[in-house]
């Protein structure tokens, strides 16, 4: 089937996740297929963000560009930076304070960072990081924005790369950004659908149960959609996703299943 939607706008029986962009066309569906956001939650989000704006702007007397409304499940996104989550035996995901701990890095047996936050984030100096058993640290210059979606699609190869060939060599991976909230859990989605044939919903619950607040952000989500839609062209099964995910949003399922039994 196909679906023409203006999230913003909407359209009877359907709606789209504020969180991941993702359409749904089951009026029935209480949660996203996807990310699993309340379906209230995005009914109301554009709501507060108008009411908080407007209240921000009455405030400072000046016009906000954007304003942030956390999503659910991100009450303990302020302990990102220090948390660590380990998503596989040899993967991890962290904010940016573990790659300055040298014991936890040294406990853990981290042989390599991959630091997704560039400038953003300083880790240890090499010789310090290599007295702790850290042999190679590979640096991506992403800031948390949609706008760097292109930059990030750029990256992904080889960032896959570089974890799946020290996890090949039997070596513990750290991936980092500033709070292992967005960029950094990106790219260890993404990986997770390359490298271990898993669909992005699979992937996606696998790194919440371990990290419950790693929200990637739209600019990124729209990344994933179309990057798992890449991965799946090997297979059976062809979904087009849009070009903006968020703004014009059109998906074709070209088999007789449905976008829900898919994501099942």
């Amino acid at each position: 089937f196909d679906v023409a939607l203006d999230p913003m706008s909407g359209q009877e029986g359907s709606w789209a996740c504020v969180a991941c962009t993702f359409v749904h066309t089951n009026p029935e569906i209480a949660r996203c297929v996807v990310c699993n956001t309340p379906r209230d939650y995005a009914k109301n989000h554009a709501r507060i963000v108008k009411e908080r704006t407007r209240e921000f702007e009455d405030k400072f007397g000046k016009e906000i560009m954007g304003l942030f409304i956390p999503y659910p499940d991100m009450k303990g996104c302020n302990s990102g930076e220090t948390a660590a989550s380990q998503i596989l035996p040899s993967l991890w995901l962290s904010g940016s304070h573990r790659t300055r701990d040298l014991k936890w890095l040294k406990e853990n047996k981290i042989a390599a960072i991959l630091n997704c936050a560039g400038n953003d984030v300083k880790t240890a100096k090499e010789d310090v990081l290599t007295a702790v058993g850290v042999a190679s640290v590979k640096s991506l210059p992403l800031d948390d924005t949609s706008q760097m979606k292109d930059k990030l699609k750029a990256y992904l190869k080889d960032a896959h790369g570089f974890i799946h060939q020290q996890s090949q060599s039997g070596k513990t991976v750290l991936v980092n950004c500033a709070a292992g909230v967005s960029r950094s859990s990106t790219v260890v989605i993404s990986y997770l659908i390359k490298h271990h044939s898993m669909s992005l919903k699979d992937a996606i619950a696998l790194v919440r149960s371990k990290r419950k607040f790693v929200y990637p952000n739209l600019g990124f989500w729209e990344v994933l959609l179309q990057f798992e839609k890449q991965v799946s062209q090997q297979h059976t099964r062809n979904i087009t996703y849009p070009n903006d995910a968020y703004a014009h949003t059109k998906y074709t399922h070209k088999h007789t299943h449905t976008l829900i039994d898919y994501y099942k």
